[in-house]
């Protein structure tokens, strides 16, 4: 649809709606606005993905045995190194204190030989002892050291098959499927949890053999999670060079930091962990009840946006101008109103391509260049709405907006 038909329909309806009826909506809103401009940006394509964790691992039983203890259950978070499983023991425990007493014997019976040993070296050197016993004591000082050497190596087995009976997490996730059970019998490689990391997640696309060559790791991308409601910041970390036969796509993943985890003692740990050990809630959901901590899981539908083909001139507008709404994102356009000097702001649906730093592109066609969009204040637009322009407040100022019109008013109404 060209632009033009778009501020026509928007004239019209801000021609429709009466001033006492804006004076019931409450006045006009206040916003900030910035102008669409032309960017050198590169072509970019949207494609259909599904989230995927970062790392999904099946952890098994390294040797057989009895379930003892089974504190793991679906849904739990763990980190690394916490028992997840608990095999049995007391044939371990036993054999283990077994080769540890035997050890005490040896390492006794190396003693007395290390002594007998100095004994006959002394009575040599006075000329009382033989060669032959100097010779028969060092061998029997060589054998009970090596027995013990021997010995030591069968404790440190068998305190590795005991800590094998303690099954614990080898990365930080979450329990997403429980396959054993306290009383199970598992045998040598039996499954015990499937645990997944989703600190950051994985978003599978399929790229046409066209545009693979444009694909690169480290391109960054834009990923709108549907059920997350919003866009994300990506980064192509895996181009798999071996096409579909039939469908002709590369596989592409392309990883992206999940916002539901937060750093604590240099760990990434889901919100929701943290709140419930610190019996609050964390400080930007205070202040913010719409903070930016989105879940990101597994099996979520995606749609990433990637470089395809070569740079070309775009229509893109500020970050900050884009809302996303069940899954549609809108730009607020700023147009005149049906009084003279009056503005109003019409959310408009747009399709948008890849960002670069501040800027996102517009790839549906119905934005023109120098359009004047809402930068704040856009949130609370949900229909066709009075607005009137304000400074943004300045750096170091009070938050709150400045009230005076600047000269963008005269700017959108000309």
């Amino acid at each position: 649809m060209s632009y033009r038909i778009i501020v026509i329909a928007t004239l019209m309806v801000s021609a429709v709606i009466a001033p006492e009826t804006l004076a019931q909506w409450g006045g006009p809103v206040k916003v900030t606005v910035a102008s669409a401009e032309l960017r050198k940006l590169p072509m970019t394509s949207t494609l259909v993905g599904t989230v995927e964790p970062l790392r999904r691992s099946i952890i098994g039983s390294e040797i057989a045995g009895l379930v003892e203890e089974m504190p793991a259950r679906q849904g739990d978070f763990v980190t690394a190194g916490a028992l997840i499983c608990k095999l049995r023991d007391r044939t371990e425990s036993l054999q283990l204190a077994e080769a540890r007493e035997r050890l005490k014997s040896l390492q006794a019976l190396e003693r007395k030989w290390q002594f007998e040993k100095q004994r006959i070296a002394d009575l040599y050197d006075a000329q009382d002892a033989a060669d032959k016993e100097v010779y028969d004591t060092e061998a029997e000082f060589d054998q009970a050291r090596f027995a013990v050497s021997a010995q030591e190596v069968v404790v440190a087995r068998l305190e590795t098959e005991l800590a094998k009976t303690e099954i614990r997490a080898p990365f930080s996730g979450y329990v997403v499927s429980r396959r054993a059970e306290v009383g199970q019998w598992l045998t040598m490689g039996g499954d015990v949890v499937e645990l997944t990391d989703l600190s950051s997640v994985l978003v599978r696309v399929d790229v046409p053999e066209q545009a693979i060559a444009f694909v690169q790791p480290g391109n960054t991308a834009s990923v709108f999670v549907e059920g997350a409601g919003r866009r994300f910041a990506g980064e192509v970390c895996h181009v798999l060079l071996q096409a579909d036969p039939t469908a002709r796509t590369f596989p592409v993943e392309i990883v992206v930091k999940n916002p539901w985890y937060i750093e604590v003692d240099g760990l990434r740990l889901p919100r929701g962990v943290v709140r419930q050990q610190r019996g609050e809630f964390l400080p930007d959901e205070k202040a913010d009840s719409s903070t930016d901590a989105a879940l990101l899981a597994g099996g979520m539908f995606a749609k990433a946006t990637l470089q395809t083909g070569p740079a070309s001139e775009s229509v893109a507008v500020p970050k900050d101008a884009i809302v996303s709404r069940n899954g549609v994102e809108y730009v607020s356009m700023v147009v005149p109103g049906k009084e003279e000097g009056s503005l109003m702001a019409i959310p408009t649906s747009v399709t948008t391509g890849i960002d670069m730093d501040d800027w996102i592109a517009i790839t549906s066609g119905n934005l023109a260049p120098d359009t004047k969009v809402v930068t704040t204040g856009n949130e609370s637009i949900m229909f066709p709405s009075p607005v009137v322009v304000v400074a943004p407040a300045r750096p170091g100022a009070a938050s709150a907006v400045a009230t005076e019109p600047t000269s963008s008013t005269e700017e959108v109404g000309s």
